[in-house]
């Protein structure tokens, strides 16, 4: 073999072990994430105002809160200057602590994190959503409280613990943590029903903290321009300036449904490794993901991936 043919060849299998890079880290993004399909949570109050907190599209959200060791990464590859106060903390993070949840970053830092994934934050709305599904459960798990179900306050840990140790607080689409263990930065705060509110932003869930309390609550209260009593909903909430930083204020990620497939579908692999992996996915999303991925499956051109997402979904 000529030099120059050593050199393609090593060229050529330079270029595969790429693409297999890329097909992996596609496919086990996607693993992360849980399908939340279009739906509503409808909250109405006697003499108060009525809420919708809905997603009117089909959501892909992190499964589990943006773990320290990812969040590192990303923000030590930033160009540009770091906040000590940002770096001071992280130095503090023991290697053996990689799982746990990432914590201090400001608003606009979130944003730009789950942005450089090709996601955002849930909107506080969505977050509600997620939360307490359309039957309007007041916990993430359902409707009765537990104990020691979350990394809350009462337990006395007096810090976080890896993402997802607390299984019994999943929401019915498998996502962790929606009560305790750090908040979660979201946009778009519910104004119109929480009295004071400003122009604080907004963080959710609660943490390691403080005590557990229902994601959301119908709270009665005394109207002075009516003086009769009337019901307004109160939520798992905190206004926070957005330049706030926190030990227990963290993140997830999420994104539209399918806008994220329709763009990433072609590198979620062609081999019998990712069809088995997909399929896996899809029964994990179940039945109420069928009717995105029967539409997106059906597109001309549409990628293979689709169509093995698509059959684990039917199982």
């Amino acid at each position: 073999m000529t030099c120059l043919s050593v050199a393609l060849a090593t060229c050529l299998i330079g270029a595969c072990d790429s693409a297999a890079s890329r097909d992996e880290a596609a496919l086990a993004e996607l693993e992360r994430l849980a399908f939340v399909p279009p739906d509503e949570v409808a909250l109405s109050a006697l003499g108060g105002p009525p809420t919708v907190c809905d997603n009117q599209r089909a959501l892909l959200i992190d499964r589990f809160e943006v773990g320290r060791d990812e969040w590192r990464r990303w923000y030590l590859a930033q160009s540009g200057s770091k906040d000590p106060l940002l770096v001071e903390a992280m130095r503090a993070w023991t290697p053996d602590s990689g799982h746990w949840p990432a914590s201090f970053m400001n608003l606009d830092e979130a944003r730009r994190f789950a942005a450089s994934r090709g996601m955002r934050l849930l909107t506080a709305c969505e977050w509600i959503r997620a939360a307490c599904g359309p039957r309007r459960h007041p916990w993430p798990w359902g409707y009765n409280s537990q104990s020691s179900t979350a990394n809350t306050l009462d337990l006395n840990l007096g810090r976080p613990v890896a993402t997802g140790t607390f299984e019994q607080s999943k929401s019915p689409q498998s996502i962790c943590d929606l009560l305790g263990n750090v908040w979660e930065w979201v946009d778009e705060p519910i104004r119109a029903v929480v009295d004071g509110a400003g122009t604080d932003d907004w963080a959710m869930g609660g943490s390691f903290l403080s005590q557990p309390r229902r994601s959301i609550e119908l709270v009665e209260e005394f109207d002075p321009a009516t003086r009769r009593q009337i019901q307004r909903w109160a939520f798992h909430q905190q206004g926070l300036h957005p330049a706030t930083r926190s030990s227990d204020v963290g993140l997830r990620c999420a994104a539209d449904g399918e806008e994220y497939l329709w763009r990433h579908a072609e590198s979620f692999g062609k081999t019998a490794g990712a069809a088995q992996r997909l399929g896996e996915i899809g029964r994990a999303w179940g039945r109420a993901s069928v009717p995105l991925l029967e539409e997106l499956a059906a597109r001309p051109s549409a990628p293979r991936a689709l169509t093995w997402l698509l059959d684990g979904a039917r199982q």
